[in-house]
C-alpha cells in the first residue's frame, strides 16, 4: 500500500515531467533565427539541411564542433559559401574544419583550437575503424577538389591532406594560430566581437 508521502513524489515528479516536456516542445517549436546558430556535432543528412535551410546574408554562424561527417561538413561548407555570412569559430575538429576552410568570412581568438586527423568510421559494433588506402585516396581527391574551388593553392592543398593523413585517427593536430592566419589569408577578418 502506498504512503502518503510516496503519492505526494509521485504528484511531484509528474508535475516535473510535464513542466520539462511542455518547455521542451516550445524550445522545437520557436522560430530558429541564423544568428542563434550553433554548428555542433555534424550528423549525416541532418545538420546541413538545417542550417542551410536557416542562414540568410548577413548572419553569423557560431562553430563549436568536435567534428563529425565529412560529407556533410562539405554540405554544409558548400552552402555557407552561397551567403555573405560571418563563421565565428570557438572549437573546429575533425570535419569541421572543413566548415572554418571554406568560410568567406571567418573570425576566431588565437587561443581558438583548430585540428585535424586521419578519416575513420565505425565498425557496426561501434568501434573506431581506421580507413584502408582506397577510401584514403578517395578521401584525399575529394578534400582536394573542393579546396581547389575554394580557391587554395595545390600546395596548400597538399598540405592540408598531409597533416590529416599523418595523423592517427584517435588524436588530433591542432594548428597554430600564425598558420591558420595565413592558409585563411583574408577570409580571416579577425577576432569574433
Amino acid at each position: 500500500m502506498k504512503t502518503v508521502r510516496s503519492v505526494r513524489r509521485q504528484v511531484v515528479l509528474l508535475v516535473i515531467a510535464i513542466v520539462v516536456s511542455v518547455t521542451f516542445f516550445a524550445f522545437l517549436a520557436r522560430e530558429v533565427q541564423a544568428n542563434d546558430l550553433t554548428i555542433g556535432n555534424i550528423e549525416y543528412k541532418i545538420t546541413a539541411f538545417n542550417i542551410c535551410n536557416t542562414i540568410e546574408d548577413g548572419d553569423s554562424v557560431k562553430v563549436v564542433s568536435g567534428g563529425g561527417n565529412v560529407i556533410e561538413a562539405m554540405e554544409i561548407a558548400a552552402c555557407i559559401r552561397k551567403k555573405d555570412v560571418i563563421i565565428e569559430v570557438e572549437r573546429a575538429f575533425s570535419a569541421a574544419t572543413f566548415i572554418v576552410l571554406a568560410s568567406k568570412k571567418v573570425c576566431f581568438s588565437p587561443l581558438t583550437p583548430i585540428g585535424f586527423h586521419s578519416p575513420h568510421r565505425y565498425s557496426e559494433k561501434g568501434l573506431m575503424v581506421m580507413t584502408g588506402i582506397n577510401e584514403l585516396r578517395d578521401y584525399s581527391r575529394f578534400v582536394g577538389h573542393r579546396m581547389k574551388g575554394w580557391g587554395y593553392t595545390d600546395l596548400e592543398i597538399y598540405t592540408i591532406i598531409g597533416i590529416t593523413l599523418i595523423t592517427p585517427s584517435n588524436d588530433m593536430l591542432i594548428l597554430p594560430y600564425p598558420y591558420i592566419q595565413t592558409l585563411l589569408g583574408d577570409r580571416f577578418i579577425g577576432e569574433c566581437k
